[in-house]
């Protein structure tokens, strides 16, 4: 479903990806690993024109988004939720999952009562506006609006960043679920076995490239590799 080809990428003229390839297959999830720095986040802000691509390309569905706008690239069906979650603080719960369903199609499978049917919580926060919400209600927010755009491909990155572990479980479960109805995913995450958990096959980038690919299975019982470039 994405393709990324040779991708260099970066910031000015600081260039922080240099030639990473990967791909994210339908209705799997790929997780991307590596240490902090390594570039993980800089490859998602590339797929989705928040970062130009320098050289290389990125496919999706088989045509290049590699120089295409980032609100055209979510109406092609991929939804990214940012480690900073970006919901918007002024407005309600209610408000914020609005604005993300007034772009959904009339047959939508993803709706607002949908959403508060899969986060309960945000049902009972529907007045509450975007800054009296926890950390775990920001998230469940940020992708519950994500949902609301009916995507084909969502993003994820760091979606358990500073979360206690009840509502890491809670994630857990409910981007299982969202793999389980064969929702195509590209996980970026520091938790390894929370992303191992998920994902079917994982990448691991390192100064900009892709230093070890393989399955979730493999990277659990390959230790060496965890070491040198995880810490784990």
């Amino acid at each position: 479903m994405l393709e990324i080809r040779d991708l260099h990428t970066g910031y000015g003229e600081t260039r922080v990806i240099h030639g990473l390839s990967l791909k994210a297959a339908p209705g799997r999830m790929l997780a991307i690993l590596g240490r902090n720095g390594a570039g993980k986040t800089t490859t998602l802000k590339a797929i989705m024109g928040l970062l130009p691509v320098l050289e290389g390309d990125v496919a999706f569905d088989g045509a290049s988004i590699a120089r295409t706008r980032p609100y055209e690239i979510a109406r092609r069906g991929v939804a990214y939720v940012p480690e900073t979650r970006d919901i918007f603080p002024s407005l309600t719960v209610k408000e914020n999952l609005a604005l993300a369903a007034r772009t959904a199609p009339p047959d939508a499978a993803w709706t607002m009562e949908r959403v508060i049917e899969f986060f309960p919580r945000l049902g009972e926060r529907l007045a509450n506006g975007g800054n009296q919400l926890s950390g775990g209600e920001q998230q469940m927010l940020a992708i519950g609006r994500a949902l609301l755009m009916n995507p084909r491909l969502l993003i994820l990155d760091e979606p358990t960043e500073g979360l206690a572990p009840i509502i890491v479980r809670q994630i857990h479960d409910k981007l299982a679920a969202l793999k389980d109805e064969g929702l195509t995913m590209i996980l970026v995450e520091q938790n390894f076995g929370f992303a191992t958990s998920l994902a079917d096959e994982v990448i691991i980038v390192g100064r900009g490239r892709s230093v070890w690919e393989g399955s979730s299975a493999a990277i659990r019982h390959d230790v060496d590799t965890q070491h040198k470039w995880l810490g784990v």
